[in-house]
């Protein structure tokens, strides 16, 4: 027998399990005979993971001998917070072992497969999500190298997570608890074992027949923790019980949802506003979220003291436990404080910075400005491209500080500045010295504001003490009051009611307090910000009126009018016809209202009526009448601001059998290069269904702001000429008319106006591999990028390199050697098709490159794209009759070359690919014939990979070209010469050795199953017959990826791929 079953059915720990705790601190318990489990603890603080430096999991383990067997587990207990594991261990040594179980990521649970080799760990060899309670079961069985991990909710039926090949000799086998942490809280953790089967000898009745139900714990408690907040005496105060309020938040340690089950003993009062014995009025909802009113009832509050009051609440898990806890509120009164304040209060109207301000830029390059006196700000500007984050390495953001006091105090802060882009801050800094200081602000992550507080306490760094996502504008004013050790940060919309974002504990010694600005970025851009500080108040000695009593909004710049545009309009004798006269008007700070659209004076000849929802106008001529007619209309803002009139010139004509069809004038795009005059044929992608244009018709409807235009009368081309020195983007629109002058829709030029582009011969060479006018999607979409590749030169060497989509912000490129990038110098932009216009627009590509001396050089590349095709899945290449490889397929990475009726890497290097498909396609087969050219690299593999969307920043976030490849089907190659499956969780054994320098016909086909997908592969020699059967299959998961287009992969090795045939299955 391999190991020996148990069912934990005893009170004690049977003996051929051994309890393993290496850290201390862990521990196990059995709870008795019914609903019998074996408890295995984990201590909150203390990575105990099954990592490179050791196993350091709290374990039972048995020994075993080294032969096939398969291992049954149920866990009644189920990870819940990021970093839980357990699960099962199966050992060699100290130095390898293998781990089945569940981890919860923090956002998902998964069933997962993980390694230690020689000391080196993988964690993720196989990683499946799964649905709470959908996994229970674990088993695993071994066949000599092969390892299989199935799991399953009920115990019955069962589903395959997937199998890896790996050599061990084991010794050992049992299960085990862990838990882990970077850089944040390490949670404690419980798992709990319902039994340990070896399945050829398993215990039935499990538990002796008990016939309670063991698929779930005993239901716990939830756990109400007590909560601290603060508020001004005179201030009404909003926040969550269920949050942690400086002692933790409320839980359920079965993760059941928990409500709020009475407020001062009564059920009744949840969601109403009652009266608490202070006077104070309280409301509590069912969620928790709460509002606090003093109400008036603490005016006598002296300054400078403070008083308390409190209210009492329970949860309910929804099991029939409650739990109780008590809000105690901190009322202050700061206010008129005789003392000497710790700090000064300042409004910044001034235009000089007031002289108990120190202003720090530790980097350079930083700097500070004041607005003036009406709208007053003091704005601190933090430069792109360098961090200046307050972090472990010091404190790198740009501030104004002031000398402090260390006495409790409360400052309140208002911005009118909001971070926008990931990693920009702004906010309050508290400090005791270089080592020691605390902050309180704004953060963007890249997809979420929120208000945060972040810590550096002996150099060592907190970022994210409390993080609250907030809505944009939502927290412009922040509050931060310190009461000993206690710090509570508030934000508020209007700076009268306050959101309590939470508090902590934490001793400092102040001696600096004031504001800062701050960026950082990791593996990318880092943006450029600046902070506008409204005033900076301390709350006992605040500035009225502030900025001098000016009434005006000093949050935003003052709301422009929306420009309504005259229209001109052909209407039909006796017919009412709709008109969209909002269709060329514009609001250049907002958005229009389309109901507020308002007539200022009626036509003559004919009636209007007005959708009061679209905007949308109906014209109705008199009967009979013909000739020309007139009305005008206004229309408002998003903030109610109104435009000047427009007038609708309306002319109602005769109508033939055929009525005619206005033209279509599309968009367009141009590279416009700095002080220099440019002919545009903006008509060159305009159409007319039913005649011609009229290029004499051309008029300009909105002009440009950064330079002015002409319209050529015979020809319709339109001179554009920017002004002196100006750089960057510029746009205007224009109408045309066809033969019979019927007006077109309005159409936008969108223009980028960029430096000149410097001679290749100072700056670097910039080679585009697939030239300078390359055609995407006129197919389909085989992923979810294009790719523009090439490479770089410079005698000189070159510093940088980054190309530009549209006008668009620059995005620096990689072109040091590693991982895509087969060389240094070597480049490849990923362009999502998402961020290319679509339509017959093109879409303007510049690459800009700087060599070590400081020249530029730019190179052009135009995209055609247009979206909606789908590649057809019956689809053959044949290379012999194929000049463009862009023409028949995409080039995702590499440098390749048709040769005769082939196509081979010229340049072999990290996954060279050709992408071929749509990322729709679901189910097919794929026959290409393949040559490993030159002897076999050890590192290489040449294949194909199907079911694939693309690559993606998972693996190094920031970087261009992307680096992260998963998620991906399956890949049927010959690695090292061995022909294989490759998948994300492993491999097969290899089906078959190939030769270099023959050739042989790869098919590989995927289609769905039942349980998820199954792909098969075979090759034999050219010339030889096709075998019946295939020489390697596998299946994957309901998990996989279920649709992916095709691509050819030369993975580090000289490779030749023949005509390419594909078929559905």
């Amino acid at each position: 027998m391999v190991f020996l079953s148990d069912d934990f059915n005893n009170d004690t720990l049977g003996s051929q399990w051994t309890f393993i705790d290496p850290l201390g601190g862990g521990n196990y318990t059995l709870t008795g005979t019914a609903d019998a489990f074996l408890e295995l603890f984990v201590p909150e603080g203390t990575s105990h993971s099954p990592g490179k430096r050791g196993n350091k999991t709290v374990r039972a383990v048995q020994a075993a001998t080294d032969e096939d067997f398969e291992v049954e587990v149920k866990f009644a207990s189920e990870p819940s917070e990021k970093y839980q594991f357990q699960g099962i261990v199966i050992e060699q040594d100290a130095a390898n072992w293998l781990r089945f179980g569940h981890l919860h990521d923090g956002s998902v649970l998964t069933v997962f497969v993980g390694s230690t080799i020689e000391g080196n760990s993988t964690n993720s060899l196989i990683e499946v999500p799964v649905s709470p309670g959908a996994a229970p079961y674990l088993r695993v069985t071994r066949q000599g190298e092969q390892w299989t991990l199935q799991y399953s909710a009920d115990g019955a039926t069962w589903n395959n997570a997937g199998s890896i090949t790996q050599a061990l000799t084991v010794n050992e086998i049992g299960t085990f608890a862990a838990n882990h942490g970077i850089g944040g809280s390490i949670p404690a953790f419980t798992a709990q074992v319902d039994y340990f089967f070896n399945t050829a000898s398993p215990i039935s009745p499990e538990d002796e027949s008990s016939t309670h139900n063991d698929d779930h714990p005993p239901n716990q408690a939830p756990v109400a923790n007590d909560d601290f907040v603060t508020t001004n005496y005179e201030t009404a105060l909003s926040g969550d019980v269920l949050a942690d309020n400086g002692n933790g938040a409320d839980s359920d340690p079965d993760g059941d949802p928990i409500l709020i089950a009475e407020v001062n003993g009564d059920s009744a009062d949840i969601g109403k506003e009652i009266t608490l014995a202070s006077g104070a009025l309280l409301t509590l909802n069912a969620d928790g979220t709460f509002n606090y009113d003093p109400n008036g009832q603490f005016a006598d509050l002296n300054a400078g003291e403070n008083t308390t009051d409190s209210f009492n609440y329970s949860i309910e898990d929804g099991k029939g436990e409650t739990a109780a806890a008590i809000v105690t509120v901190t009322l202050t009164n700061p206010d008129n404080n005789t003392s000497t304040s710790t700090f000064t209060s300042d409004d910044f109207n001034n235009d000089t910075l007031g002289s108990q301000w120190t202003f720090i830029d530790p980097l350079g390059g930083g700097n500070y400005t004041l607005t003036g006196t009406a709208d007053a700000f003091l704005e601190l500007f933090v430069p792109e491209g360098t961090s200046h984050s307050p972090g472990k390495r010091g404190n790198k953001t740009v501030r104004a500080v002031q000398a402090a006091t260390d006495e409790d105090f409360e400052v309140e802060v208002k911005f009118a500045s909001e971070p926008s882009e990931k990693y920009q801050f702004q906010g309050i800094v508290i400090e005791q010295d270089d080592a020691n200081w605390l902050r309180f602000g704004h953060l963007h992550d890249g997809s979420v504001l929120t208000v945060f507080v972040g810590s550096t306490i002996e150099g060592n760094s907190t970022n994210s003490l409390i993080e609250v996502p907030v809505s944009p504008r939502a927290a412009p004013y922040l509050r931060v009051t310190r009461q000993g050790e206690q710090w509570t940060l508030q934000y508020s919309a209007d700076g009268a009611t306050w959101n309590n974002a939470g508090s902590i504990t934490q001793a400092l010694t102040v001696n600096e307090i004031g504001t800062f600005a701050a960026n950082h970025g990791i593996g990318g851009s880092i943006p450029a910000f600046t902070a506008q500080v409204d005033y900076f108040f301390n709350t006992a000695s605040p500035i009225s009126p502030e900025d001098g009593g000016s009434t005006h909004n000093d949050d935003h710049p003052p709301n422009q009018a929306p420009v309504a545009n005259d229209d001109t309009v052909v209407v039909p004798i006796n017919t009412a016809t709709e008109l969209n006269l909002l269709d060329n008007d514009s609001d250049s700070d907002g958005s229009l209202d389309p109901a507020s659209l308002t007539l200022t004076s009626n036509p003559n000849q004919g009636t209007v009526a007005v959708d009061n929802i679209t905007g949308f106008v109906t014209y109705t001529p008199n009967t009979d009448f013909l000739g020309s007619d007139s009305f005008s209309y206004t229309v408002a803002d998003d903030q109610g601001a109104v435009s000047e009139s427009a007038l609708v010139s309306l002319s109602v004509e005769e109508t033939s059998d055929t009525t005619n069809q206005p033209p279509v004038a599309n968009d367009d795009t141009a590279v416009v290069e700095v002080n220099t005059v440019t002919t545009l044929d903006v008509l060159a992608n305009d159409t007319d269904s039913d005649g011609n244009l009229d290029p004499t018709s051309v008029a300009i409807v909105d002009a440009p702001s950064n330079g002015s235009v002409t319209v050529d009368a015979a020809t319709g081309q339109v001179t554009y000429i920017p002004n002196t020195d100006f750089i960057g983007s510029d746009n205007f629109s224009y109408t045309v008319a066809d033969d019979q002058d019927t007006v077109s829709n309005l159409a936008n030029v969108d223009l980028a106006v960029e430096a000149a582009p410097t001679n290749q011969g100072d700056g670097p060479a910039i080679d585009v591999w697939y030239g300078l006018d390359q055609t995407f999607g006129q197919i389909g979409q085989p992923q979810n990028w294009v790719n523009i590749l090439g490479h770089v030169d410079d005698p000189d060497g070159v510093s940088s390199l980054t190309y530009s989509l549209n006008g668009e912000p620059e995005v620096a490129l990689t072109i040091d050697q590693g991982f895509r990038i087969n060389k240094t110098g070597d480049f490849n932009a990923d362009i999502a098709y998402a961020d290319l216009d679509g339509s017959s627009t093109d879409d303007i590509v510049v690459l800009t490159a700087t060599d070590d001396l400081g020249n530029v050089s730019t190179q052009t590349v135009t995209i055609d794209y247009e979206a909606g095709n789908v590649w057809p899945q019956t689809y053959s290449i044949d290379w012999s009759t194929t000049s463009n490889i862009l023409d028949v397929a995409q080039v995702v990475d590499g440098l390749w070359a048709i040769e005769g009726d082939t196509v081979r890497t010229v340049e072999p290097g990290y996954d060279r690919l050709i992408g071929i498909g749509d990322i729709s396609w679901q189910d097919f087969e794929v026959t290409v014939p393949i040559t490993i050219n030159g002897g076999i690299n050890s590192k290489g593999a040449v294949g194909v990979l199907m079911r694939w969307h693309g690559h993606n920043d998972d693996s190094l976030s920031g970087r261009q070209p992307l680096a992260g490849v998963a998620p991906f089907g399956a890949l049927g190659w010959a690695q090292d010469g061995d022909l294989i499956i490759k998948k994300e969780g492993g491999a097969t054994n290899p089906g078959k050795t190939l030769q270099p320098d023959l050739t042989y016909n790869f098919k590989m086909r995927v289609e769905t199953t039942d349980t998820g997908s199954l792909y098969s592969l075979k090759a034999w020699e050219l010339g030889q017959s096709e075998p019946m059967g295939w020489d390697v299959e596998t299946s994957e998961g309901l998990s996989d990826l279920d649709s992916g287009s095709l691509f050819l992969v030369a993975h580090r090795q000289d490779a030749t791929f023949g005509d390419v045939n594909i078929t559905p299955i």
